[in-house]
């Protein structure tokens, strides 16, 4: 958010309904809620800005491909949306992957219990290596409602990502852990925009998941970067 300040835009990063908060606010919350806070507090600034850019990492990335989906062609449409390791799906045999089979129960699980080990990760102290990691802070646990919530959200961006028409950018890394790298051809092989940009990201070997690729200091800069590029390389032909 710094550096993009410093290249001349204003930033706004919303903080989604039960996140930031606890566990047990968490529960009372899911996707529709989560999509719909974004989507409110999007027209806002779309109401205000003549560029309007949104960038998305991980579950904000199917977040940011939604609101790409409902907005393309309209009046209200994003100038570029930028995704970092987005997922439409984690399990999908089509593709021939099976990421996490427990996935599949995750809908009963919920019938029986609200959340499974639920805490908070508060950060680390920093390690030798860690390449930024510790800086993550966030719930820890499983909660099967908001999961499968999370699963059926995916689903429906995935079913529409045709209707994408905005300039898009896509980053993700093939080392992924927790979202399916073959995410990254999915998406930009179904969605309509004429311009649509793949970033293969090298995460090296680094000792985290290769996930929340704006965190990790070996690639936050340049990645941060090639959004500003993208930023500026759009304005550039929308004025022109």
């Amino acid at each position: 958010a710094q550096k993009l300040f410093e290249s001349g835009a204003d930033v706004y990063a919303p903080l989604i309904p039960g996140f930031g908060s606890s566990p047990a606010e968490f529960i009372k919350t899911n996707y529709t809620s989560w999509y719909s806070y974004i989507r409110s507090e999007y027209l806002k600034r779309r109401a205000v800005y003549r560029y309007v850019f949104v960038v998305g990492s991980s579950m904000g990335g199917t977040l940011t491909l939604n609101l790409a989906e409902e907005m393309s062609g309209s009046a209200y449409k994003p100038d570029g949306v930028v995704t970092a390791a987005a997922s439409v799906f984690i399990n999908k045999i089509s593709q021939g992957i099976l990421k996490n089979p427990g996935l599949y129960i995750i809908r009963t699980a919920g019938w029986f219990t609200p959340q499974i080990g639920a805490g908070i990760c508060r950060g680390e102290i920093s390690r030798e290596g860690d390449d930024g990691s510790s800086r993550w802070i966030g719930y820890t646990g499983i909660y099967p409602r908001q999961l499968y919530s999370l699963l059926m959200g995916m689903r429906r961006v995935r079913n529409k990502l045709q209707d994408i028409t905005v300039p898009i950018q896509l980053f993700h890394s093939r080392c992924d852990q927790t979202v399916p790298f073959k995410n990254l051809f999915y998406i930009a092989g179904r969605a309509a925009s004429p311009d649509v940009r793949m970033r293969i990201v090298d995460s090296g070997d680094k000792p985290h998941d290769h996930h929340c690729l704006l965190m990790y200091d070996s690639v936050r800069l340049s990645l941060t970067e090639e959004i500003i590029c993208f930023i500026e390389d759009i304005k550039r032909k929308t004025e022109t």
